[in-house]
């Protein structure tokens, strides 16, 4: 019967469990007799090869892939199954079959299997043969037929029901901070039964540069888990390199289209719906593209998405206090701040402004200097000049109360906006029109909100052209500074007394003084001295520079490096002229006597061998080994005989053969002619040759 059931094209029985005693039968020996044939294919030299295989099942290796379900499911699991293996048959038996009914007695709890074997077509699903088991009823009942198939798998697939909306990935993410924040603090070995939790940073990693956003603060508990985000940010150094990041971070009211903003924007996924949407904060990585980089300081865009201020959710739970405390954290971390303010109701433009304006003083007490751009949603109508620039003015004068409000409460001497950021109401507001063209959900995107979104794209790309951004490995410190410093009462003093920002300003100032009075001593004593001088400055540096020896080789025209001009020489106790490196003499027009062919061997190496030459175009030879018996100059030089010949001018010459050959009117041919190996000479190869040269100098 199961051989029958397998010529048909049907599911095999593998696990069957006794109606009443549950026990499992595993029926391996009616498998003895299926036999199945299949082509692989198969990639060999850029092309693709078909395979014929027939073999007994049994003997059969194939990857095995396991579907179970948890739950109820609305649609069929097996027919879903059926339509990957074959979509014109029934492979697996499902509710939608002819003959079925609502109680399956029988088929609960049991597993089938079955194979997909491969035409060797290009429609092919698999390459290979792949085995398929399907278990039939809730994995959540049959936990040992799951744990069985589950150890024999290759892949694993579970379906499971749409879930609360009040699970999501972040709840996952938290888990895995959560477990590897034990562990750590533990700091016990791990067993090997246990799961490796080391790996858990560098999977939220992976994750991050897939394009995954990750929680930064976790918003129902309002924490941020320091040696989780250390680590997934060691990790992201250690895949990416401590890369230079732009941190571009938003703030605004509960639903006032903050993430729908970034969205657009960027491209990104970060959760959007009615309501408190976003809880606590979430970072994401933007990859440059390879034409903006060059024109960059920085590599990627670090977006920071936070939950709306004013929750309702959160009312009565010391919301201004939390409030204040996300927005202090969101704007000292980012290099850029986006204050998204929707519709034009007074009350919520105040309460929005007063939280900003306070962060903002407290980043300028402690050093830090982000800039702000201000994104006016839902503006009716953003083309009346007239309009926005009265919008402006109303703008900078809250902007200017809030300060004078809240320099009381932070001890802090400002009385404009401008006092404590630098901002030009007239850039640095943005008015946008209204997302939808009518009512939702039927009422389609209003193109002048996707204008206005590319043209702050571009205004915030232009502005941090000039910013150098910040180290991964620095904003993992600022992070971990930031928050400790809000744990404290007092922000401000637990900041200012982190190392990053006290020692660092401390040395800058102390380094400063002591530089300005050099600086001014240099000054008083250069200038003091140029005014008794009938030279001028220039002519004085050229003749320093100049002032050295210019004796040349006589046989390659390389100067002497000896820096002293009419230096001794070694018969009055000096040193005789040199170089470190020769070149090829055919560069001085060095040719073999009666000929026009170049003289191509660098003369270092020349006087290590047994060739000669003849002084002055003369018919006396003198035999390179003893070039000095020459007379002058060649008298005059020590030149050190070894066979190491510079690249750079192996290059030079390959290159410049035409030019040389037409200045001298000489040809390189005959005893003259160039070596194949100086012809693959690159110029990148010259270039490093002539780098490590200067190295050994």
């Amino acid at each position: 019967m199961v051989t029958k059931l397998s010529q048909c094209q049907y599911a095999l029985p593998l696990l069957i469990p006794e109606p009443f005693t549950e026990e499992l039968q595993c029926p391996l020996w009616t498998f003895r007799e299926i036999k199945k044939t299949w082509k692989k294919t198969e990639t060999k030299d850029g092309s693709n090869v078909v395979l014929m295989k027939s073999m007994s099942i049994c003997k059969a290796v194939t990857p095995m892939v396991f579907c179970l379900r948890l739950g109820d499911l609305s649609v069929s699991k097996s027919q879903l199954i059926n339509t990957l293996i074959n979509d014109r048959h029934s492979t697996f038996f499902h509710r939608n079959c002819p003959g079925n009914t609502k109680t399956q007695l029988l088929f609960e709890g049991m597993a089938e299997i079955a194979w997909y074997c491969p035409a060797g077509k290009p429609n092919d699903n698999f390459t290979d043969c792949v085995a398929f088991c399907n278990l039939h009823g809730d994995g959540l009942t049959h936990n040992k037929q799951m744990n069985i198939l589950l150890e024999m798998s290759s892949i694993n697939i579970v379906f499971v029901a749409k879930m609360d909306p009040t699970c999501g990935l972040e709840h996952i993410f938290r888990e895995m901070a959560q477990i590897y924040e034990a562990h750590k603090c533990l700091d016990k070995a791990q067993t090997e039964v246990q799961t490796d939790w080391s790996k858990y940073p560098q999977l939220a990693a992976e994750l991050l540069i897939s394009g995954h956003p990750m929680e930064l603060m976790d918003g129902d508990a309002g924490h941020v888990p320091l040696t989780w985000i250390s680590s997934v940010m060691d990790q992201l150094i250690h895949r990416l390199g401590d890369k230079s990041v732009f941190v571009l971070s938003v703030l605004g009211i509960q639903s006032s289209g903050k993430s729908t903003l970034l969205n657009a924007m960027f491209g990104l996924q970060f959760a959007v719906s009615a309501g408190r949407c976003t809880r606590g904060t979430f970072m994401q990585l933007v990859k440059l593209s390879e034409e903006l980089k060059t024109e960059f300081l920085w590599d990627y865009i670090l977006v920071v998405d936070t939950e709306g201020l004013r929750a309702l959710e959160l009312e009565g739970n010391n919301t201004i206090h939390h409030d204040n405390e996300l927005a202090t954290f969101v704007v000292g971390l980012g290099n850029m701040t986006l204050v998204n303010i929707f519709g034009e109701n007074p009350s919520e433009i105040q309460d929005v402004l007063q939280i900003v304006v306070q962060a903002f003083m407290r980043m300028k007490k402690v050093k830090l200097s982000p800039s702000c751009v201000f994104v006016h949603q839902n503006v009716s109508d953003v083309s009346a000049e007239e309009k926005n620039m009265y919008a402006k003015r109303k703008l900078q004068e809250k902007l200017d109360k809030m300060v004078e409000l809240a320099a009381k409460e932070e001890e802090c001497e400002a009385e404009n906006f401008s006092d404590i950021i630098k901002f030009d109401v007239h850039k640095d507001v943005k008015y946008f029109a209204p997302l939808w063209e009518g009512t939702p959900p039927m009422a389609p995107t209003n193109p002048g909100y996707s204008e206005s979104v590319q043209d702050l794209r571009n205004y915030i790309l232009t502005k941090a052209k000039p910013s150098p951004g910040i180290k991964l490995s620095m904003f993992k410190t600022k992070v971990d500074d930031l928050w400790n410093a809000l744990l404290n009462e007092n922000f401000v003093f637990s900041f200012k007394n982190t190392l990053e920002i006290a020692v660092y300003r401390r040395l800058e100032e102390e380094v400063g003084k002591g530089l300005k009075a050099i600086v001014d001593d240099l000054k008083r004593v250069h200038v003091s001295a140029l005014k008794t001088s009938r030279r001028t400055p220039d002519q004085i540096l050229i003749d320093q520079l100049c002032d050295c020896c210019w004796e040349m080789c006589p046989f390659c025209g390389a100067v002497c490096t000896n820096s002293v001009k009419n230096h001794k020489l070694a018969k009055d106790g000096g040193m005789d002229h040199s170089v470190p490196f020769h070149r090829s003499p055919s560069v001085k027009g060095f040719h073999y006597k009666d000929t026009i062919e170049m003289s191509l061997p660098f003369c270092s190496t020349q006087v290590a061998g047994n060739a000669t030459f003849h002084p002055d175009g003369s018919n006396r030879q003198v035999p390179y080994k003893r070039y000095r018996e020459a007379g002058p100059p060649a008298d005059t030089w020590s030149i050190t005989p070894h066979h190491f010949q510079l690249s750079y001018w192996q290059w030079m010459v390959c290159t410049f053969k035409e030019d040389l050959e037409k200045n001298y009117n000489m040809k390189y041919y005959n005893h003259g002619e160039i070596p194949n190996e100086w012809k693959r000479v690159t110029l990148k190869k010259a270039i490093a040759n002539l780098e490590e040269m200067y190295k050994t100098v």
